[in-house]
């Protein structure tokens, strides 16, 4: 079965009412799934050891604590009273404008960070896309899911922390 039906399991009935898996594929979605997995296939290590240590630092002390935590002060308000500090104040202004470009900063930095993580998932997903279990395998990675692993370790796996060097 391709990868493409794999994905999709559209479901039909027989004339007994028992389900039955459908596979419909277009040729150019078949195209476009072999292509995807080529290129996946093809693609290089985007981290060495170094690169990975230095991502890891700086999504950890990502140097933007104090940014989040006046986001997070400013949405404790309601909009009236940021307006009415912004009108009234010009000084008050000023330090609002100047946090804007520390919030827009700090937007942009998680942008990328969310860029690379979904490149990983994008990867990982063409990778179990490739099993003939993948259904079954997603299933049973998905039941294992307990939350974050700050402080649970992971199961350990084939590269755990290393990047190609």
């Amino acid at each position: 079965m391709s990868i493409v039906a794999r994905r999709r399991k559209p479901k039909a009935v027989s004339a007994d009412h028992a389900p039955v898996a459908v596979p419909r594929v277009c040729p150019a979605d078949e195209r476009f799934a072999r292509k995807i997995t080529r290129m996946v296939r093809e693609s290089p290590a985007l981290f060495t050891a170094e690169t990975l240590k230095e991502a890891e630092r700086k999504a950890l002390d990502d140097g933007y604590r104090q940014t989040r935590r006046l986001g997070f002060g400013v949405l404790t308000h309601p909009g009236a009273h940021l307006m009415d500090l912004i009108s009234n104040d010009r000084e008050t202004a000023v330090a609002v404008a100047e946090f804007d470009e520390h919030l827009r900063r700090y937007i942009q930095h998680l942008r990328e960070l969310l860029t690379m993580m979904e490149a990983a998932e994008a990867r990982i997903g063409v990778a179990l896309a490739q099993r003939e279990d993948m259904d079954e395998v997603t299933a049973e990675g998905g039941a294992a899911y307990d939350g974050p692993r700050d402080t649970k370790p992971l199961t350990p796996l084939p590269w755990a922390g290393q990047g190609r060097e």
